[in-house]
């Protein structure tokens, strides 16, 4: 029998089994006190119905003490986790920022109302449709975070200034400076 550790207590334990002159190869996946997975080289090593009975006999062997065979539990300390996870979705962040470098833009529109009595400015993002920034504070938060927003069903992405075509740039600049100057 070989018993190895994975992440969070996870314990995968190999063996062989000899049933009537045969040599059967078990391996189990036991997560906690619960077999979660198993599969053997018999005829009945993959049913739907259960473990066979060489795989039943691998897994009482590690529980009568088979256990302590060849490795120790892995745990993994709450901050090693954490800062595990903060780094994985930096880099996924990443990847997804690069594959949409220099595609958005950014248009100010002008909107006059009757006998020019009602004036307003918006912001409209997208690619090839855009779509109105509602909160222009939160995009600016999310410019500065580097956030993963959502304007529609058809955009959503990573703020940067590198998502912005080079002529929408100033213009994203400019809506920044413009709140942060605001508040």
């Amino acid at each position: 029998m070989k018993v190895n550790t994975f992440w969070k207590g996870e314990v995968g334990v190999k063996g062989s089994c000899k049933d009537q002159g045969h040599t059967y190869e078990v391996s189990l996946y036991i997560k906690g006190s619960q077999l979660r997975d198993y599969s053997c080289s018999c005829a009945e090593g993959n049913s739907y119905k259960g473990p066979c009975s060489h795989a039943n006999a691998l897994y009482q062997a590690y529980q009568a003490g088979g256990s302590g065979l060849n490795a120790r539990p892995v745990y993994t300390d709450q901050e090693v986790r954490t800062m595990i996870r903060e780094y994985t979705n930096g880099e996924v962040a990443r990847i997804i920022r690069e594959g949409e470098a220099s595609s958005l833009r950014i248009a100010p529109i002008l909107l006059i109302g009757h006998r020019g009595k009602d004036v307003r400015l918006e912001f409209k993002i997208g690619r090839e449709r855009l779509y109105l920034i509602k909160d222009l504070d939160a995009f600016t938060q999310a410019m500065e975070a580097g956030a993963l927003m959502s304007y529609g069903k058809n955009l959503s992405f990573h703020h940067s200034l590198e998502a912005f075509t080079e002529s929408s740039r100033p213009m994203a600049e400019f809506v920044m400076e413009l709140v942060n100057t605001y508040q």
